[in-house]
C-alpha cells in the first residue's frame, strides 16, 4: 500500500509455499491478499518495486542449536535442557522409556528455553502418531495413558512435524512375588501370548494378600505394584506401575487355586479364583443391613444369595448421602461392621468392612433399586444400581378368598421368567419351579404350592 492509504495498494490473488526465496509480480488493485504458507521462524525481509511490481521476501531461518522434549517425564518436570539428537536435516530424535498409568504432558523447546517452543491442543490416544505443533502454543500435546516401553519422540523444526512411536520391552521371564510365596521372585509365570503372561498358584491364608509382578528373576530388574487394594470379589482387575513400592493387595481370607495374568505391554493384570467352587457358607445365622434409609432398623432383612453372600435390596430416590452398617442378631451389642473408607460414587460402592468401624458412607443421588452385598467371612462389601438387565424381584402373596397363591411381578413384553423356590435361606438353596412363564403373575392353589420362599428371575 502507498502513501499510508489503501487507495493505492497492490496484491497478487495466489498462495505461496512455505519455500523461500518467495516471488512474485503483485497486480493494482487487486482486493485478494497474497497468502504464503506457515510455519514461520525467524527473520523476513520483503522487497517490492513500485515500477516492475516485482516484489519477493527472503528468509532469515532462526538458529536452532539444540533441542527437548519437556513434560510430565520421569526426571525431566519440564527442564527444557537439551535432551534430543539431530539425526537428520532439521530432525531431532530421542528415546524415553515411560512406565505410567497416567497421561503424558509435553511440549517442544529449543535452544535450553522457552522462548521458542511449539505445544498443540491435543489429545492423543494412540502411538504411533504424527502431527503439527504449533508455535508458542500454551496447550501441552497429551498422549492418554497408560504408558509402558520404550518411546521415541521426533521432531522437526523446519515443518514443526512431530511423531511418538513405541517399542514394547521384552522379558525373558516374569513373577508373581508376594507374602504368599515369601517374595520369591523366580519365574512362575508361563508366557501365553506377545507380552502375555499367566501364573496359577494355591493359596490358602486368612489374611490380606501383597504382591508384585517382578521381571527376569530380580528386584533389581522392572517390576510392577501399585497402591491398589481390592476386596475378596473376583474377577480383580487393574493396571499396575513400575518401580513404586507399594504392593498390589487384595483382602482374604484365601482357601483354593487363583490365577493371576499380566500383560507386560498395557501393564492390565486380572487375579481370578480357578474353577466354579462355591464360597463356604456365612458365618452368622442372620444379617441386616441398618442405616439412614431404614431408621436404622437392625431387625434381619438380608438372604444368602448363590454367592454365598449376604444380599438385600432398597429402592432409593434422594439426593443426599445414605449412611448404613451391617448388623447381626437384631442388636447392636452383637457383631456389626462399618468402614473408614470414602467412598466417591454408589455405583458401585466397594469395599471391606471393619468390626465396630464408623458408619458407612456413600454418596447420592440415588433413583432406583439399589443392592446391598456383603459377606461375612471376607468382609467385603458392595453396593450397586440394579441394571434393567438384572431382573431379581421377590413378591409373594396367598389370597384367602380364593386360596390361592399369587406371584406378581413388573410386567416386561416379550421376556419369560424362572420361578425359584426354596425351603430356607440360609444355607443357599433356591431351585427351579416353574421355567418359561410369560405375563406378569401366576395362581396356583395353595395345596400344590410348597411352603417356603420365592424368587422370580427373568431368562
Amino acid at each position: 500500500a502507498a502513501n499510508g492509504s489503501w487507495a493505492t495498494s497492490w496484491s497478487e490473488n495466489t498462495t505461496h509455499p512455505n519455500v523461500f526465496p518467495v516471488q512474485g509480480t503483485a497486480q493494482l488493485g487487486e482486493v485478494n491478499n497474497t497468502i504464503v504458507a506457515g510455519p514461520f521462524l525467524g527473520d523476513y525481509t520483503v522487497e517490492f518495486n513500485s515500477y516492475t511490481l516485482d516484489y519477493s521476501i527472503t528468509e532469515s531461518r532462526l538458529p536452532i542449536t539444540n533441542m527437548a522434549v519437556v513434560g510430565t517425564f520421569p526426571d525431566n518436570e519440564w527442564n527444557p535442557a537439551p535432551n534430543m539428537t539431530l539425526v537428520g536435516a532439521d530432525l531431532w530424535e530421542v528415546t524415553v522409556t515411560l512406565s505410567q498409568s497416567d497421561d503424558l504432558e509435553f511440549k517442544f523447546a529449543a535452544n535450553g528455553s522457552f522462548d521458542v517452543d511449539w505445544g498443540h491442543d491435543v489429545v492423543h490416544s494412540t502411538d504411533p502418531l504424527t502431527d503439527t505443533a504449533v508455535l508458542k502454543e500454551e496447550a501441552n500435546i497429551r498422549l492418554q495413558g497408560p504408558l509402558n516401553g520404550d518411546y521415541t519422540f521426533t521432531f522437526n523444526s523446519t515443518t514443526f512435524e512431530y511423531g511418538v512411536s513405541r517399542e514394547f520391552p521384552t522379558f525373558d521371564g516374569m513373577a508373581v512375588a508376594g507374602n504368599f510365596n515369601g517374595w520369591n521372585t523366580a519365574t512362575n509365570m508361563v508366557s501365553t501370548g506377545e507380552h502375555e503372561w499367566a501364573f496359577s498358584a494355591e493359596i490358602v491364608q486368612a489374611g490380606l494378600l501383597e504382591f508384585k509382578f517382578v521381571s527376569d528373576g530380580n528386584w533389581d530388574n522392572p517390576n510392577w505394584g501399585g497402591d491398589l487394594q481390592f476386596p475378596y470379589d473376583f474377577p480383580i482387575e487393574g493396571t499396575a506401575i513400575m518401580g513404586v513400592p507399594q504392593n498390589l493387595r487384595i483382602y482374604g481370607p484365601f482357601d483354593g487355586e487363583y490365577e493371576f495374568t499380566f500383560n507386560t505391554a498395557t501393564l492390565a493384570f486380572s487375579v481370578d479364583r480357578v474353577g466354579d467352587v462355591a464360597p463356604p457358607p456365612p458365618l452368622n445365622d442372620d444379617m441386616a443391613v441398618a442405616g439412614t434409609m431404614n431408621g436404622w432398623n437392625t431387625e434381619p432383612n438380608m438372604w444368602v444369595n448363590a454367592q454365598n453372600q449376604w444380599e438385600t435390596t432398597f429402592e432409593l430416590n434422594q439426593p443426599e448421602a445414605i449412611e448404613f452398617k451391617f448388623v447381626t442378631g437384631n442388636d447392636w451389642a452383637n457383631d456389626n461392621w462399618g468402614s473408614h473408607t470414602s467412598h466417591s460414587t454408589n455405583n458401585p460402592a466397594v469395599c471391606n468392612g471393619v468390626l465396630g468401624g464408623p458408619n458407612i458412607v456413600v454418596p447420592g443421588p440415588f433413583a432406583g433399586t439399589y443392592r446391598f452385598s456383603f459377606s461375612d467371612r471376607t468382609l467385603a462389601y458392595r453396593v450397586e444400581l440394579v441394571s434393567d438387565d438384572d431382573f431379581n424381584f421377590d413378591m409373594l402373596g396367598w389370597n384367602p378368598q380364593t386360596d390361592m397363591l399369587e406371584l406378581r411381578w413388573p410386567d416386561q413384553p416379550g421376556a419369560t421368567f424362572t420361578i425359584m423356590h426354596a425351603e430356607t435361606l440360609v444355607p443357599y438353596s433356591f431351585t427351579n419351579w416353574m421355567t418359561g412363564v410369560t405375563g406378569d403373575q401366576i395362581e396356583v392353589p395353595m395345596n400344590d404350592s410348597p411352603t417356603g420362599f420365592y424368587r422370580i428371575m427373568r431368562d
